[in-house]
């Protein structure tokens, strides 16, 4: 696990929900804390679509683009890594949602569903008190990051490659989080996953 904390908000606020750039990640949950706090669980519900004709209707299974977390420009020094650990477990993603139920057959929804709902719930002058986003690799993504990278497991036995974004007391932290069926006694997913994130957040200047 890699944590870094952000320093430019109203940055990192622009990139999540004034662009695309994070519209492909899937997202096991969300909490908002303004006025009330907001939360919204992310598992998908297909059943609400019915037998639809017109697949425009359906969120989009789009595929991640290659570049999506790749393409090292370099940054501004935005933010600071404070901690590289590794747990040593099965499940290195503390408090997070282990991505079961895309292995099941279900799936969680894309953040580009989720973001004009939450961008209303945020919009205006003041700041939130706080919150929590959990996003999640594409499994198509996942796959071709272990393949390209000749990681020691197999593709089905990585449940979910995470991070998280948690605003509180005016520190904003994102930190990686891995789940695995197996026990990767060399870290070596969760080293690629944590260079890939730092890849991704680098190109957005948050690094």
């Amino acid at each position: 696990m890699i944590a870094f904390e952000i320093d430019q908000v109203k940055l990192f606020m622009s990139r999540l929900l004034l662009s695309d750039a994070f519209d492909h990640f899937l997202v096991p949950e969300v909490s908002i804390t303004t006025y009330a706090t907001f939360r919204i669980d992310g598992t998908l519900h297909p059943a609400f679509y019915g037998d639809i004709s017109d697949e425009s209707e359906a969120p989009s299974g789009a595929a991640v683009p290659g570049s999506a977390l790749q393409n090292n420009t370099g940054g501004n020094s935005a933010a600071k890594k404070i901690r590289s650990h590794s747990a040593g477990s099965k499940d290195d993603a503390a408090g997070m949602r282990t991505g079961n139920a895309d292995r099941a057959g279900g799936r969680y929804v894309r953040w580009a569903e989720l973001k004009n709902h939450c961008l209303a719930i945020i919009r205006g002058k003041r700041t939130p008190l706080a919150f929590h986003f959990v996003f999640q690799y594409p499994e198509d993504a996942a796959t071709n990051l272990i393949l390209q990278e000749s990681l020691p497991v197999a593709p089905e036995d990585v449940h979910g490659l995470y991070f998280n974004c948690r605003f509180q007391e005016g520190r904003l932290l994102i930190t990686s989080g891995t789940s695995l069926a197996v026990f990767d006694i060399q870290k070596a997913v969760e080293r690629a996953w944590d260079a890939q994130l730092s890849r991704f957040l680098t190109r957005l200047e948050l690094l």
